[in-house]
């Protein structure tokens, strides 16, 4: 049997977790951020997401401005212990992006295949819900 590793591991990234934030109930991957040992502790004692923000050095609670705050439904540790997945319940609007969408990984990534480039395509560009479903016989045949 393998052995498991001690979690947290602060040591594989300078003091930092990788938090990967999930929808506890669709699993849709929200979003992803870091936690120092602080956001860690508050996280479990508050039980809703506290991130360590990477650009401006201080501790984050998510939602803070948004009124998206994400309540903790429960909390997973990797294999290696330096990755924590969270599933959560978003409050306010829903939210999870900081613009304003429902989850920061909503762009899907295609490659040309002429030029070689990636584009990226907002999953609205795919789907929209919205669009009718009425065709008539003639858009049909043609």
């Amino acid at each position: 049997m393998a052995s498991q590793k001690q979690f947290p591991n602060f040591e594989k990234r300078n003091g930092l977790l990788i938090a990967i934030i999930q929808d506890a109930d669709t699993k849709e991957v929200l979003m992803h951020g870091f936690m120092n040992r602080a956001a860690l502790w508050l996280t479990r004692r508050e039980r809703t997401v506290w991130l360590w923000s990477t650009s401006q050095k201080r501790l984050w609670h998510k939602g803070e401005t948004s009124g998206s705050v994400m309540e903790i439904r429960w909390l997973k540790a990797d294999c290696d212990g330096d990755a924590i997945l969270i599933g959560v319940k978003v409050g306010g609007k829903g939210d999870a992006c900081h613009l304003e969408r429902r989850s920061c990984f909503d762009q899907f990534i295609s490659q040309d295949m002429i030029t070689d480039r990636l584009i990226f395509s907002d999953v609205s560009d795919f789907f929209d819900a919205d669009d009718s479903f009425e065709d008539t016989e003639d858009e049909l045949t043609n």
